[in-house]
């Protein structure tokens, strides 16, 4: 009987400066030294069955990221835990961890929005012409961008607008 658990960790400290493959390495890895039933993909080249949520940007602290994992027998989500705990680097941290139902959409599939906190220094920043800029952002109904990739003819266009829910500025 296979098991599906949806981690939830945190990265800081020289954790954030791993890039999201690394990432996924590193956590391959963890869940290998600390003897977790980890389940693997059929065919030539089998993998572990590990999704994230959605990348961080290099740089990046992240306090609650999710990533799912399928085990190939059931663990007890403490001993998971405690095992995973011992067996991750300097800079990553098990918050939680939950049991989900093998058959839900997938985590990626599911995220709807993340929450961002963007500091700056006091003395970098004109905070009065930054908070015009951010009311003319939130103005705009649409905010076109496109992109071409490589030597791809094919040119990709979005809406940036539409993925900006909320953006506040706070003075502290």
């Amino acid at each position: 009987m296979t098991q599906r658990l949806r981690i939830t960790y945190s990265k800081n400290g020289p954790a954030r400066y791993v890039a999201h493959l690394d990432m996924m390495r590193t956590w391959e890895r963890a869940l290998r030294r600390a003897k977790l039933p980890l389940a693997y993909s059929q065919g030539f080249s089998p993998h572990a069955r590990i999704a994230m949520a959605a990348p961080l940007p290099v740089g990046t602290l992240g306090e609650r990221e999710q990533m799912d994992v399928l085990f190939s027998e059931g663990v007890e989500l403490r001993d998971a835990h405690d095992r995973l705990a011992a067996a991750l680097p300097d800079g990553v941290a098990v918050v939680a961890i939950e049991e989900v139902g093998e058959r839900l959409p997938s985590l990626q599939s599911s995220v709807r929005a993340a929450h961002y906190l963007v500091r700056f220094d006091a003395d970098a920043v004109d905070a009065a012409a930054l908070g015009e800029q951010v009311a003319e952002l939130m103005a705009l109904e649409t905010l076109d961008w496109q992109e071409q990739r490589g030597g791809s003819d094919k040119v990709r266009r979005y809406d940036l607008r539409a993925a900006v829910i909320e953006l506040t500025l706070r003075e502290e």
